[in-house]
């Protein structure tokens, strides 16, 4: 049980400690919950976005190990669902709060949900990692930076569109592109690191399986 309550807070410490900071610098006590509810809502998307996933990634099959489709996967199998899954998120339930109120908000906001997303991603691959405690760090440095930044390019586009209506075409397209950009990149580090048996490698069942051919 005690192991247990430490993977959980590691796995959530980070995420919480940022929305602590973003809740800190909100004036209005209304906001600060509003931001605390997109983090939840971003932690419920996970399950839809992991089936959509799942469905997609069916036709890739047998190819995913080529490194040729390390890109491939990681736009059309993780970034797309994903982010796909947090913009409706924050286009219809949190810009809808009652207590949006600022455009600069959505920037929060879309951190928020995206923190929730990667909340529970930790928790997941903490929960089956051998080493968990050297995931959650990887995690830290890698994947949490990651989905923070899609959230602040989605928010910061976001605000942008909500500012200066009508908006540029180009705001509007921004606002649910921009997040995919830093997916390859993050996932081909990934790759890289794990096959370079760097720390940084972090999903939990890579270090199993790696450990297994090895012998180890």
């Amino acid at each position: 049980m005690l192991n247990l309550a430490l993977q959980l807070a590691a796995a959530l410490a980070i995420p919480a400690a940022v929305l602590t900071y973003f809740s800190a610098h909100q004036n209005w006590r209304t906001v600060r919950e509003a931001i605390w509810v997109a983090f939840g809502l971003g932690f419920i998307a996970a399950v839809p976005i992991a089936a959509a996933e799942y469905v997609i990634a069916l036709p890739f099959t047998g190819l995913i190990s080529i490194p040729v489709f390390s890109a491939i996967k990681a736009f059309a199998i993780a970034a797309v669902p994903e982010e796909t899954g947090k913009y409706l998120i924050l286009v219809f339930f949190v810009l809808r709060h009652q207590d949006f109120s600022r455009p600069v908000h959505a920037i929060a906001f879309a951190t928020a949900v995206s923190l929730g997303f990667a909340a529970i991603e930790n928790i997941l691959y903490d929960l089956e990692a051998p080493d968990w405690a050297a995931t959650a760090l990887a995690r830290g440095l890698t994947a949490l930076p990651m989905h923070a930044a899609a959230g602040l390019v989605m928010g910061y586009f976001a605000s942008l569109t909500l500012a200066f209506p009508p908006p540029p075409k180009w705001y509007r397209c921004a606002h649910p592109a921009g997040p995919l950009i830093p997916h390859p990149p993050h996932y081909q580090s990934c790759v890289l690191s794990r096959r370079h048996g760097a720390i940084l490698s972090p999903p939990g069942r890579w270090a199993g399986r790696r450990r297994g051919r090895e012998g180890v």
